[in-house]
This record gives C-alpha cells, sequence and structure tokens, in this order.
C-alpha cells in the first residue's frame, strides 16, 4: 500500500544554486549530513553551482557523471556541455557512472 509521505526536508528555488540562502546548509549540518550526490538538471547551470557551493561549504561531493543533463547550445551540444562540466567539476568532485553508486565503497 502506498502511503502519502512527508519530505524530511523541501526547497523550492528560482535562483541556480540550492545553497544561497542558507537554509539547506543549515538542515543539513542540523542531521550531520556532510556527503552529497548532487543529479539533476541543467549541467551547466543548476547542477554546477549545487556542486561549486556544497564543495566550498565543506561536503564531500559525489557527481554521478551521467546523472545530469541540458539541452544543445547554440554553440554546444548537450553532450560536449556535460562532458565539459563533468571534466571541470571531477576535480573536486568524485565522479563516477551512476550505476555504480550501488556496488561503491564510497569511503
Amino acid at each position: 500500500m502506498l502511503r502519502d509521505l512527508e519530505p524530511a526536508f523541501h526547497l523550492e528555488k528560482n535562483v541556480l544554486s540550492s545553497f544561497e540562502d542558507g537554509r539547506l546548509d543549515a538542515w543539513l549540518k542540523a542531521h550531520d549530513i556532510n556527503r552529497l550526490c548532487i543529479t539533476g538538471m541543467q549541467t551547466e547551470y543548476c547542477i554546477t553551482a549545487a556542486c561549486e557551493a556544497a564543495a566550498a561549504l565543506g561536503y564531500d561531493v559525489i557527481l554521478p557523471i551521467d546523472a545530469h543533463m541540458t539541452i544543445d547550445g547554440p554553440e554546444k551540444s548537450a553532450a560536449e556541455i556535460v562532458a565539459e562540466a563533468n571534466q571541470r567539476l571531477c576535480a573536486f568532485a568524485q565522479c563516477l557512472p551512476a550505476a555504480s553508486l550501488a556496488t561503491s565503497n564510497l569511503n
């Protein structure tokens, strides 16, 4: 039987970074969460901003390289944008395919 469950934390945003107003950071710290797996859309905006902000705040960032996306831009394809972002973000995030998360020891 399915039940309606309330989320532990809900954040609606209209800015690039989920960390902009400090509420997410405060909630994560209050719950002793220090490792984040960041996925979603749009790679060159929200995903990049979230990864950069999380790392700057001291979180361990996991970026599944195939679990974020974007749309084609005027000068680059979506695949090129994602590949470039993965390369740049992997300088400070732990980057791996999403399927490997279930079997990885992320210590």
